[in-house]
C-alpha cells in the first residue's frame, strides 16, 4: 500500500528454559529489517551514507589499512579527526521517517508528524542537498 520493500531483514530467535522457542529480538522495525522506498533506505543508512561523505571517513579507512599493515590492534588511536556533527535537519529527516513509518504500519498516530509520502519528498531533498541521494 505504502510502496515499501522489505529488502531484507533478521529474526532472532533461542529456546527457553523448557525448549519452547521464543522471540529474544524485536523485529519488523527499521533498524532490524532494510526497508526501502523508491530506493532510499528507510533507515540510519542516511546517516551512515552522510559520514561516508566526510574527510573522518576517509581518515577511519585509512587508519584501519595502516593498523592492518603494521599489525596495530587499536586502529581508532590512529584516526587523527573526530566525525562531524551531524546536521540537525537530516537527524530530524531521519526521526520523521521512524515516526511516519510507525503510524503508517500502526495506522495509530503515535507521533505528530507528516504523512509518509511527504516525509519521504522532504527528505529526498535534504539527500538531495547533502549529495546522498543515491538511487542506485
Amino acid at each position: 500500500e505504502l510502496g515499501i520493500k522489505n529488502i531484507d531483514g533478521k529474526f532472532e530467535f533461542a529456546f527457553d528454559e523448557v525448549r519452547d522457542i521464543m522471540v529474544v529480538d524485536v523485529f519488523g522495525t527499521p533498524d532490524e529489517c532494510r526497508f526501502q522506498y523508491d530506493g532510499i533506505n528507510l533507515s540510519k543508512e542516511i546517516l551512515r551514507k552522510y559520514y561516508r561523505k566526510t574527510e573522518w571517513y576517509r581518515d577511519v579507512k585509512n587508519a584501519k589499512e595502516e593498523a592492518k599493515k603494521k599489525n596495530i590492534q587499536n586502529w581508532r588511536e590512529l584516526v587523527q579527526t573526530e566525525p562531524p556533527v551531524l546536521p540537525q535537519d537530516l537527524k530530524d529527516g531521519v526521526s520523521m521517517i521512524y515516526k511516519s513509518l510507525c503510524n503508517e504500519l500502526t495506522g495509530i498516530e503515535f507521533f505528530d508528524v507528516p504523512p509518509f509520502h511527504e516525509v519521504i519528498e522532504k527528505l529526498s531533498s535534504l539527500m538531495s542537498s547533502y549529495n546522498i541521494l543515491d538511487l542506485h
